[in-house]
């Protein structure tokens, strides 16, 4: 809750967050992603589309706690169940759609990602 509030603040740190995210957690889970796909890493980043698939997995995941620590519901007790089942129904489409966003991306996503 609070780096969701300090995002709605303005607070600064919040911002700090989004680019170690995209560092550290994003990138290197594209990287994998191209690897699971067949696509040859040749040391470039990932472009804006390719990040925006993996955004999808982390919003699905955090969805969880904004459900439980904002919202207040009731969320199964069973975290690693319930990751790899959102990993599961994730892969197979992120996977196709990243050999897609890699060889021929839509000019809007083609470039590189936001950083604040």
């Amino acid at each position: 809750r609070l780096w969701m509030r300090a995002a709605l603040e303005g607070w600064s740190f919040a911002r700090l967050y989004h680019n170690d995210l995209l560092e550290h957690v994003l990138t290197p889970i594209a990287r994998e992603m191209w690897h699971e796909a067949g696509i040859a890493d040749d040391g470039r980043p990932p472009n804006a589309g390719e990040l925006e698939i993996v955004f999808n997995l982390h919003g699905s995941l955090m969805f969880l706690r904004i459900r439980r620590d904002i919202y207040g519901a009731p969320v199964l007790d069973a975290t690693e169940e319930i990751v790899a089942l959102h990993v599961r129904v994730f892969l197979p489409g992120g996977l196709e759609h990243m050999k897609v966003m890699h060889d021929s991306p839509p000019p809007a996503l083609a470039g590189p990602p936001l950083v604040l």
